[in-house]
């Protein structure tokens, strides 16, 4: 589900940046040309203590963005002066990232405050993405259709927008926006199904032990009726035993007694 909701967030991201770019270079019919379409979602910074003022964390490049979290690392700068270092690495694995804009993030950690060695920050650039991409423009009027030396009547930009779907923008360039989101279509649905085939595979195997258990400690209704019966049989018998044997004794005492 992580990697799920990270690749479906990068999506919205690569989107809304790559939209917004080739927007910019239209006009719409009031006129206006350098305006963005997309707000473009921002990565979602968790401190690992209460009260922590967390680094400026923003999207350098989409293009570089992967499906991973990161983790921000106070450690001791070992002058001795209780100044503190800051190590990006990736998670899961603890990978060191010398560069964060290799990764498609630029960190400000000047801005952190209350810190000290062993505090850390997750980092998770496009988690909420998919969540956080909102639309700037509410009038038609402002969508940038048109080219700039083409006139409010133009449709070139239009055009432009919509070639996007088959750009290779993500993953260093190497996937499309609608490339991208098939392919976590299509891992959440083979997900999906080996989860469904392994929980009736379970299903059974709890019904053959389940079936195994009742097959030597179950109850037989029927069965227990009959040792009921049976067991009645034998206690009024063992009854009728009892009240032979008083009755010997008491003609053997009254016998004993003359």
């Amino acid at each position: 589900l992580d990697v799920a909701q990270n690749s479906l967030g990068r999506t919205a991201i690569g989107l809304a940046e790559a939209f917004n770019e080739q927007h910019r270079q239209g006009q719409g019919l009031d006129g206006i040309i350098d305006r963005n379409f997309f707000e473009v979602p921002q990565p979602q910074v968790l401190p690992s203590e209460q009260g922590l003022v967390p680094p400026q964390v923003t999207i350098s490049d989409a293009g570089v963005l992967g499906t991973g979290d990161f983790r921000l690392v106070a450690v001791d700068d070992g002058e001795g002066g209780g100044g503190l270092d800051w190590q990006l690495r990736g998670v899961p694995g603890g990978q060191l990232i010398e560069d964060p804009s290799t990764v498609g993030l630029d960190v400000d950690t000047s801005v952190i405050a209350g810190a000290s060695a062993g505090d850390s920050f997750l980092i998770r650039p496009t988690r909420t993405a998919a969540a956080q991409i909102a639309t700037e423009i509410a009038d038609p009027r402002q969508v940038a259709a048109a080219g700039v030396e083409g006139g409010v009547g133009d449709n070139s930009n239009a055009l432009a927008l919509a070639q996007l779907q088959d750009a290779t923008i993500l993953a260093n360039s190497t996937s499309t926006l609608e490339g991208s989101y098939n392919t976590l279509i299509a891992e959440v649905g083979t997900r999906t199904r080996q989860a469904e085939v392994a929980s009736q595979s379970q299903a059974r195997l709890l019904e053959q032990a389940q079936a195994q258990r009742e097959s030597i400690s179950g109850v037989n209704l029927d069965e227990e009726a009959a040792n009921m019966l049976r067991f009645q049989q034998s206690y009024q018998a063992a009854a009728q035993v009892i009240s032979v044997t008083n009755s010997l004794f008491d003609t053997l005492l009254s016998a004993v007694r003359r």
